[in-house]
């Protein structure tokens, strides 16, 4: 969610900084080379044909873009994406900002479109390279938030290592997992888009000079969890040759809801409906404005981050040849049918916690000391009260030494999300890889500098370590850090 905030403030931040620091003369001239730099302002790419039709991108720094490349269709809302469309003359590939409709976090606004299954696709400047690696980004948000946008998402310094690499967009919140087993709306469309987009991947990629036999899956947080649950889909099998899972798995909270039909029933009633029948809630559904949906699928996590997403990844009937999912996260761990030949990176970053514990003020503190079991996973079942009194009472004392939570003892906090929430569910679902014989491999990432912008986004800037997603601005170059010099430390990672 943080990561999908920052779009929201990056402009306002860059706007004001740069107007401090420059004046308004000069600040015209920085927002068009900005915009040269990112969006469309320079020369295009040589034609290339797709079995769409011809194509063209942009020329940018070093590298060639091809923004907002469709790569199938939204047909009907709540279905599985139709073929990618095809097109006369040559499309003019130079939008990198298209989402998927979603609430954009702090200002709350409802943005976005149901058509919005495109590929960001970035190759070097060496047009007659061929067979290169191709790295495939899966981005985070919960499911709920975020898109491949370049404002966030510049590859350069993979692109500028020979490597092809292509973000996607993929349908979020109800338009993505709106679980109705039984009718068409079946759940996991997000999922399937991405299905969609490796399918097509592997059909275009050459054109482009990549090798479809060399793709790299890297997802991050619900990135991570969408690319562990493509690891296990055995449909997906020679669609990609490693995976790489940054902060995110399928055992992590947002990654299954237990009860998406009730979930629905809950959600329409909040919109006035008193349907409960699934045809009758998915008619509902289709006849609802976009922006409606949007606005009633919002949650506002301050100072509770149990209060669930509503749309989640679901279990779909496993009669059904579409299913994605058919059972429970770690059921499916057990008894999934793995490649041997896929390599797996999983890794987590020190202070995952950050982003959380910046979600609680003052009251929020305060709320947690007279009831801890806030903060307590859902997922844990306890055989009794007695019993659940003694977990709590093991966290407190483990975490914050039998004292109520403060500014002295907040790394407890911190420590105690880090844990829960990113590194047990990556340790585990590395033990669960390795008995399925593959090559698992684990990083940590704890660097800590100017460019971990989550953290500063979080509200806790001086806060040792590295927070949640903070590793993916050493990876991609956003906009913000076009302003700012690059530190040789900074550099070498």
């Amino acid at each position: 969610m943080a990561l999908a905030a920052l779009e929201g403030v990056l402009l306002t931040i860059i706007f004001h900084s740069v107007k401090i620091a420059m004046g308004y003369a000069r600040l015209l001239l920085f927002v068009y080379l900005v915009c040269a730099d990112v969006v469309l302002c320079i020369l295009p790419t040589d034609e290339i044909i797709l079995s769409q039709g011809k194509l063209r991108g942009v020329k940018l720094n070093g590298y060639n873009a091809y923004l907002g490349v469709p790569y199938a269709s939204v047909v009907k809302r709540y279905r599985e994406a139709g073929p990618e469309p095809s097109w006369s003359g040559t499309f003019l590939a130079i939008n990198g900002n298209i989402k998927c409709n979603q609430m954009l976090p702090i200002v709350n606004t409802p943005v976005g479109q149901e058509d919005c299954l495109v590929a960001n696709i970035y190759t070097p400047s060496n047009t007659k390279a061929r067979n290169l690696p191709v790295m495939v980004f899966i981005h985070g948000g919960g499911f709920y938030y975020g898109s491949n946008t370049n404002l966030l998402y510049d590859p350069k310094y993979l692109v500028q290592k020979d490597v092809i690499v292509v973000a996607i967009n993929y349908r979020l919140g109800a338009f993505g997992f709106l679980c109705l087993n039984g009718t068409e709306a079946t759940g996991n469309m997000g999922f399937k888009d991405q299905i969609a987009s490796l399918r097509w991947i592997n059909r275009n990629i050459e054109t482009f000079g990549g090798d479809p036999n060399m793709v790299t899956l890297i997802g991050e947080s619900a990135g991570a969890t969408s690319v562990h649950y493509i690891l296990l889909y055995e449909q997906a099998k020679g669609l990609f040759r490693r995976a790489i899972l940054e902060s995110g798995s399928i055992l992590i909270p947002v990654s299954f809801g237990e009860n998406p039909l009730d979930d629905a029933r809950n959600f329409v009633s909040k919109l006035g409906s008193t349907a409960t029948d699934p045809f009758e809630i998915l008619k509902f559904m289709e006849e609802r404005d976009a922006t409606e949906i949007i606005k009633g699928s919002f949650v506002n996590t301050k100072n509770d981050i149990k209060r669930p997403y509503i749309f989640k990844p679901c279990a779909e009937d496993p009669q059904s040849q579409s299913a994605f999912i058919t059972t429970s996260p770690r059921k499916l761990l057990k008894s999934a049918k793995l490649d041997p030949d896929v390599d797996v990176i999983i890794g987590f970053n020190d202070k995952e916690g950050i982003m959380f514990a910046g979600l609680f003020n003052t009251d929020g503190i305060r709320h947690l000391n007279n009831d801890f079991s806030r903060i307590i996973p859902r997922n844990l079942k306890f055989k009794n009260k007695e019993e659940k009194i003694n977990f709590e009472e093991s966290v407190k004392k483990f975490y914050f030494d039998n004292k109520p939570i403060s500014s002295t003892n907040y790394s407890g906090l911190i420590n105690y999300f880090t844990d829960y929430i990113m590194i047990y569910p990556a340790i585990e679902s590395t033990e669960t890889l390795l008995t399925n014989n593959l090559n698992v491999y684990n990083y940590l990432f704890a660097y800590d500098s100017m460019r971990n912008l989550n953290k500063i986004v979080s509200g806790l800037p001086f806060t040792p370590g590295a927070n949640h997603a903070d590793e993916l601005f050493y990876i991609f170059d956003p906009i913000i850090y076009k302003l700012l010099p690059t530190l040789p430390n900074d550099g070498r990672i």
